[in-house]
């Protein structure tokens, strides 16, 4: 049968009872962990257990999760080319020579003494992928944060390290996303980015929630991870395999 021209989908249908809230993880990470979470779902066995909470179960849930993550991506590639070509999104222009000339002593600073950090060297390698406001954001905090885990070996640091240093980064940061948040104010694909973020993310909390409730205290529990700690499992560096040795 043909879907009607005002028939809402099943993600229309649950977003119409959700408050959109700030936005406070990758998006694209956060769809992929929607998708995971829904193939997780759908496997027979669990969603059979599932099904045994009745009324207190969405059945729909693996669907509006794989919709949501859908929506997530596409709107997140939508914002991205509305940044790009948006007036309303530029960030003064000291601002972003600040962050610039910051980011660029902070990479030197902690480039020079853990490159060959076993943990930190992966993040320092990812954050050189970064391009744009956004990320420039981002990798400031991150740099921060790495500044701040290491302290007592970069102070002796005296051609790149200052003091205030974790502080200005957080702050030059904040002020980035500030003049990104003015210029999104009025757009109706950041708006809809927050409602569909806010309920995909609070399906999957329910999702957990119920399944730590039917698994209590089996194996399969350990399956189920909430939101920040399966997008951070997922992120984790995968070893390359050893070169082979030549015969």
């Amino acid at each position: 049968m043909a879907k009607k021209v005002n028939e809402k989908s099943l993600l229309q249908a649950y977003l119409a009872g959700v408050t959109a809230e700030r936005v406070n993880a990758p998006i694209d990470a956060t769809a992929e962990a929607a998708l995971r979470l829904a193939a997780l779902l759908e496997e027979p066995a669990i969603a059979a257990r599932f099904a045994t909470l009745g009324a207190g179960w969405e059945p729909n849930t693996a669907a509006i999760l794989r919709e949501g993550a859908a929506r997530l991506h596409a709107l997140n590639d939508l914002l991205k080319t509305e940044k790009a070509t948006s007036n309303d999104a530029k960030v003064p222009a000291h601002l972003v020579q600040e962050a610039l000339v910051l980011r660029a002593r902070l990479r030197a600073l902690l480039e020079y003494w853990l490159s060959d950090d076993p943990v930190e060297a992966p993040e320092l390698e990812d954050i050189r992928g970064g391009a744009g406001y956004e990320d420039l954001a981002s990798d400031l905090v991150r740099y921060a944060a790495m500044i701040r885990r290491h302290l007592e070996l970069l102070a002796g640091d005296r051609k790149n390290y200052r003091e205030e240093d974790p502080a200005d980064a957080d702050r030059v940061a904040a002020d980035l996303r500030g003049a990104l948040a003015e210029g999104e104010s009025n757009s109706a694909v950041a708006a809809e980015l927050r409602l569909t973020f806010t309920g995909v993310r609070l399906l999957y909390g329910k999702a957990i929630a119920a399944a730590h409730f039917v698994f209590y205290g089996e194996p399969e529990a350990s399956r189920f991870f909430g939101l920040t700690a399966e997008i951070r499992r997922s992120a984790k560096p995968k070893k390359k395999p050893k070169p082979a040795q030549p015969a």
